[in-house]
C-alpha cells in the first residue's frame, strides 16, 4: 500500500510524469518494487490452507487485515478467479451487512476487465443503498464514489456530483487516487520563492481553473512573514463547506514546502501545521 501511494504520490505532483526520463524511470522502479512485494506477500498465503476463511473472508473474526488491505492485496492477481469468489460471496455469506462490501469488490474486479456498464449498475445500487452508515463506513463509501467516479470517466458520463461528493467525503484519498479535480486558485505570491512554490503546485494533477461558476475547490495561499521566518498561509473549501482549514506554517526549505503543499490543500499534514483556529484558542489562553 506504501508503494502504491509513493507512486500516486508522484504521478500526482507532476502531471505530466510520462515526459521525463528521470519520472518515468522512478515510477518504473517502484511500480517493480510494488509487483515484486505483492507477489511475494501472495505467495506466502498461498501457502495458507485458512486464507479462503481468514484473508479473503471479509470481515473474519481471525482477521486483522482491513478491507481496504485486502483489495491492495487481491488487485493485480487472477481477476476471473476473484470475480467468481466474490459472487458467490454476495449470494452465500449471511451476514447481510457485510455483503456490499464484497459487491464493492466485485464492482472494482469488473472494472479491471473493463465491463464498465455492470461495474456501474453495481456501484449505482451501492450508493442508493440505505444500510450504507455514512458516517461508519466513511472509508468504504469514498471507495465506492472513488469506482463510481473511474467507471463514469470510461463510460463518458458527466461526473461533478461524485467528484464534488468524493471530495468532501474523504479529500484524504483524493491525491492517492488518480482523479482530478478542478480548483479556483486565491494567492498573492510576490517574490521569486513564492512564485516558484505557486508553479510547483500548478504542476499538480489539478485542474485549475478561473469559472467562478465551475463546480470546484476555493483555494487561498497567503504569503507573509513571522519575524524573519516566511509564512504560509491557506484554508480550502468547496461550496462553502470546510475541507481543510485555515492553517499557517512557516518554512525554511522551498523544495519541501512545495512538495508538502499540496497535500496540506487536502486535508493531509503533519505536525508542523497550526491552524488559525488553535492559535486563537491560545492567544485567549
Amino acid at each position: 500500500m506504501l508503494k502504491v501511494k509513493e507512486i500516486e504520490q508522484l504521478k500526482f505532483l507532476n502531471k505530466d510524469w510520462w515526459y521525463s526520463p528521470t519520472l518515468l524511470s522512478n515510477v518504473a522502479k517502484l511500480t517493480v518494487e510494488k509487483y515484486s512485494l505483492q507477489f511475494l506477500i501472495i505467495n506466502q498465503f498461498s501457502t495458507n490452507p485458512e486464507r479462503d476463511q481468514v484473508i479473503y473472508k471479509l470481515f473474519s473474526t481471525e482477521s486483522t487485515v482491513s478491507f481496504d488491505e485486502v483489495w491492495h492485496l487481491i488487485e493485480g492477481f487472477s481477476t476471473n478467479y476473484f470475480i467468481n469468489k466474490f459472487e458467490n460471496a454476495v449470494q452465500s455469506d449471511k451476514r447481510i451487512l457485510v455483503k456490499k462490501y464484497f459487491k464493492l469488490f466485485l464492482a472494482k474486479l469488473l472494472l479491471k476487465k473493463e465491463e464498465y456498464t455492470k461495474a456501474s449498475s453495481i456501484l449505482k445500487e451501492l450508493l442508493n443503498d440505505p444500510k450504507v452508515d455514512k458516517a461508519y463506513e466513511k472509508l468504504f463509501y469514498a471507495r465506492v464514489l472513488e469506482a463510481m467516479i473511474q467507471c463514469s470517466e470510461k463510460l463518458k458520463e458527466d461526473n461533478t456530483e461524485l467528484v464534488a461528493g468524493y471530495t468532501l467525503e474523504y479529500p484524504q484519498l483524493l491525491p492517492f487516487s488518480g482523479i482530478q479535480v478542478a480548483m479556483r486558485l486565491h494567492s498573492n505570491e510576490k517574490t521569486a520563492i513564492e512564485k516558484q512554490i505557486i508553479a510547483s503546485l500548478k504542476k499538480c494533477h489539478i485542474q485549475f481553473t478561473d469559472d467562478l461558476s465551475a463546480n470546484a475547490m476555493d483555494v487561498n495561499i497567503m504569503f507573509g512573514k513571522k519575524g524573519n521566518s516566511p509564512l504560509i498561509q491557506y484554508s480550502s473549501k468547496w461550496n462553502n463547506e470546510v475541507i481543510a482549514p485555515e492553517t499557517e506554517i512557516s518554512y525554511t526549505d522551498t523544495k519541501s514546502i512545495a512538495e508538502r503543499l499540496p497535500f496540506y490543500l487536502f486535508n493531509i499534514g503533519d505536525d508542523d501545521r497550526t491552524t488559525m483556529a488553535m492559535s486563537q484558542k491560545e492567544k485567549r489562553k
